[in-house]
């Protein structure tokens, strides 16, 4: 395990080496990666077939940052999100040629899940250069412009059980009450659970769940079921249940 400084805030590093090819935003947990395993920023991705694809999935609470050994045991309650679930939003694959749109794009992808802190998506080459003589140049590439191109894939977790609200009082009485407990990343599959309680001219209590391009790229499961009865006298006025397929945007071809 590398160990990532309290300093990892999202801060770019020069976007261009010094023949003037565009290298993607990486931040420093990026670059602390990056140094951990061996890898350089390649500088001349483009036009170049993708040999391989690393997926680093990091924690939410890293070693090193502040109050790290109060937080990092937080960890063990959550479940760190699952390799193929990050394949899944990604637009390159090994053999195909490098795209910066569609490193962004699945980037975007990514980050629309809900479930990261931050998500990037690197053309990087092996360098054996040892990590404490790495420097900005060294991580941009700049040493060697003919190597073989991979991907990483960098994604931080975001902490994903929530206890969400909502009320309206109004004139000293309390209209309506919503209290939820939810999980954004069960198991870490990015499927979110939600027990749902509300209180308004009915009480209603129910659960949501959505499984997030569980039958492919273009799918989406959502299902609901609630029941409700009468605030005042408890009378019961029946029960809820929905199921649907939606199909979220995955790439810029189905615009």
């Amino acid at each position: 395990m590398f160990c990532l400084s309290s300093s990892a805030i999202a801060t770019p590093i020069n976007r261009q080496t010094s023949n003037n090819t565009k290298l993607p935003y990486v931040d420093e947990v990026s670059i602390k990666a990056l140094s951990a395993k061996g890898w350089s920023v390649h500088p001349q991705p483009e036009g170049r077939v993708v040999q391989a694809i690393h997926i680093i999935s990091l924690p939410v609470f890293l070693k090193g940052e502040r109050l790290s050994t109060l937080t990092q045991p937080l960890n063990y309650l959550h479940m760190t999100t699952k390799r193929e679930v990050i394949e899944r939003e990604s637009r390159l694959s090994i053999g195909s040629l490098w795209s910066a749109p569609r490193a962004l794009e699945t980037e975007r992808n990514l980050r629309t899940l809900g479930v990261f802190t931050s998500a990037r998506v690197i053309p990087v080459m092996k360098t054996q250069i040892s990590e404490r003589k790495i420097t900005k140049d060294h991580l941009r590439g700049e040493s060697d412009t003919q190597a073989p191109l991979e991907v990483i894939i960098v994604t931080r977790d975001l902490w994903s059980l929530r206890v969400e609200s909502g009320f309206s009082y109004n004139g000293g009485v309390l209209n309506q009450l919503n209290l939820s407990l939810t999980e954004r990343n069960l198991l870490g599959q990015r499927i979110l659970l939600s027990a749902v309680s509300a209180v308004s001219p009915y009480n209603i209590i129910g659960g949501l769940v959505v499984n997030h391009r569980r039958f492919g790229p273009d799918l989406s499961l959502n299902a609901s079921v609630s029941s409700a009865w009468t605030r005042g006298s408890g009378e019961r006025e029946g029960e809820s249940a929905q199921l649907s397929l939606s199909r979220p945007l995955f790439n810029l071809d189905q615009a």
